[in-house]
């Protein structure tokens, strides 16, 4: 994925045979934005297809945290016809600093009154 809305992009990872179930998790001190997630399969007599998510998927996923995503194949394919299984995910990432303002001693808080100090 991508830094930033403007950069969202489109990765790929194709594994052999068929998986159903995948984990994203977020390990940096960064929100992950999903645009869009499928399963595209290909199967051994050539056709392919593209499979949603099985359950709404969580659009922001924070740091230090995972999501679990899993695929149902349609009635009449078996494991056996998948030749190969390609997560593909759509979206970008905002690292914490970008996203929370930086805030010194000498920046004022909107609403917090000043002590005195004597």
């Amino acid at each position: 994925m991508a830094d930033g809305a403007e950069h969202s992009r489109t990765d790929r990872v194709t594994l052999p045979a068929l998986r159903t179930r995948f984990r994203l998790a977020e390990e940096e001190a960064e929100a992950s934005f999903i645009d869009h997630i499928k399963l595209n399969l290909t199967l051994r007599d050539g056709r392919f297809i593209a499979l949603p998510p099985r359950q709404p998927i969580e659009r922001v996923i924070r740091a230090d945290t995972a999501v679990d995503i899993e695929f149902v194949l349609p009635a009449g394919i078996t494991p056996d016809d998948v030749v190969t299984s390609e997560i593909e995910i759509k979206g970008y990432y905002r690292r914490y600093s970008e996203l929370l303002p930086a805030v010194s001693d000498a920046t004022p808080i909107p609403g917090r009154q000043e002590r005195s100090r004597q």
